[in-house]
This record gives C-alpha cells, sequence and structure tokens, in this order.
C-alpha cells in the first residue's frame, strides 16, 4: 500500500491505493470532496501494510479499518 499526497486547488489530497496502482489524476479529480480518498481496489486484499513515514512505523491493517479511521472516500482513482 502506499499514500500519495496530491495538491488539489491549493489544497492537499491524501490518495490510499496499492503500491502496483497508479493514481488515475482525471479520476481522482471527479472523485474529490473530502481530503482522503482511498481507491476501491484495496478491498480486493485481506490486509494492507500501512505506514507512519518511518521504516519502523509500518503495521498491518484490514482495509475496511483503514477506510473507517482516516475517515477517507472509497472511489476507483488508480489505473
Amino acid at each position: 500500500m502506499k499514500s500519495l499526497v496530491f495538491i488539489a486547488d491549493g489544497s492537499g489530497a491524501v490518495v490510499l491505493c496499492s503500491g502496483a496502482s497508479r493514481v488515475d489524476e482525471d479520476r481522482l479529480a471527479a472523485a474529490l470532496g473530502c481530503r482522503v480518498v482511498c481507491d476501491r481496489g484495496l478491498a480486493a486484499f485481506d490486509v494492507v501494510w500501512a505506514a507512519g513515514g518511518l521504516p519502523d512505523a509500518v503495521f498491518p491493517i484490514g482495509p475496511a479499518d483503514l477506510v473507517r479511521l482516516a475517515e477517507a472516500t472509497v472511489a476507483e482513482v488508480a489505473a
């Protein structure tokens, strides 16, 4: 899993998606309205590994729990 930060309309947006995916910026623009967007493709995994920005701050979490805790909007934004 990866967390990407995009600047949209002068403010930041965080996208959570599979490490193998690329974010489609047109799809992301259509999904924005909140600040954290989780790509629908993460739901295919039982567990994803999230990180807090440090190599020793990695932890396993279910995608549904990640969405809930991040208060993320789920949308198809990766291609």
